[in-house]
Formats: C-alpha cells, sequence, structure tokens
C-alpha cells in the first residue's frame, strides 16, 4: 500500500487516466512507509482506532533495521529488503517497470504500469475498504 500510495497519493490522482504518475526510486518509498508507521505510532499515543487496529504492522516496521549493510541480496529483515522483495514481485506481475542498473538501489527508478491502477482501483481498496468496514463493525458490536 505504501508503494502505491507513493505513485498515486489521493484517490483523485488515482480515479483520473489523464494523470501520469512520477517515477519513485527505493528511498521515496522507504521514507513514505517509515513516515506512515510513525505517523500511526504517534496516533496511537491518542485515541486513534485505525493506529490500533494496524499496531502489529507500524510495530514490526519501526523495529527492523533500515538496511542490511553488506547484504548480497533482499532480506525480509529489513525495510529496504521488504520494498525490494515487493518491487521485485511487482516488476514479476507487470505492475511497475524498472529504469536504472539491474540492482535495485537508491538510484533505480520505477513507475507504475496501468495494470497498477486498476489493481489498485478495482481490486485492492475496495478489498481493503470492507476488511476496514468489518473491523470496524465487529468492535462497535463487542
Amino acid at each position: 500500500l505504501a508503494i502505491g500510495a507513493v505513485f498515486y497519493p489521493t484517490s483523485d490522482f488515482l480515479d483520473d487516466e489523464g494523470r501520469t504518475p512520477f517515477p519513485a526510486t527505493l528511498g521515496i518509498i522507504r521514507d513514505k512507509l517509515l513516515s506512515v508507521a510513525k505517523g500511526l505510532a504517534k496516533d496511537a499515543e491518542g485515541d486513534s482506532y485505525a493506529a490500533e487496529e494496524t499496531r502489529s504492522g507500524w510495530e514490526y516496521m519501526l523495529s527492523l533495521p533500515v538496511k542490511i549493510p553488506n547484504s548480497e541480496r533482499a532480506s525480509l529483515s529489513s525495510i529496504e529488503g521488504i520494498i525490494t522483495v515487493c518491487l521485485n514481485r511487482m516488476l514479476e506481475y507487470g505492475l511497475v517497470r524498472k529504469e536504472g542498473r539491474e540492482d535495485i538501489d537508491e538510484q533505480t527508478s520505477f513507475t507504475p504500469t496501468h495494470q497498477l491502477r486498476i489493481q489498485l482501483r478495482e481490486l485492492t481498496l475496495p478489498t481493503l475498504f470492507k476488511a476496514v468496514v468489518e473491523a470496524t463493525a465487529s468492535k462497535v458490536e463487542g
């Protein structure tokens, strides 16, 4: 979701077929993911239902190192590793295009394909919305 939010920062942007998303790098995506996690952690200090419902996710992300120095390949043990694994999977499925070196690094940029826009708009976001509504309903009933 953080990767999608980098390319499509608003629902209007996602819905507007005439808008072309700007390319993003690993660093931009990393910073967005950490910003969201830190924002949810801060919200959890107050009375935020969303922060509490996603606590296990943002706590986990904030517990990881940003990168593992001298790592030979992407690992799910760091923020950059998780993002790299996700980007590689998205490349494999044709959701993003890569420009730059063969290895993913700070200089490699990614652009979303039309398939990513469709995936987010028609499959991912409605499913996520439904999950949040159901979670909210179960909290209210309980």
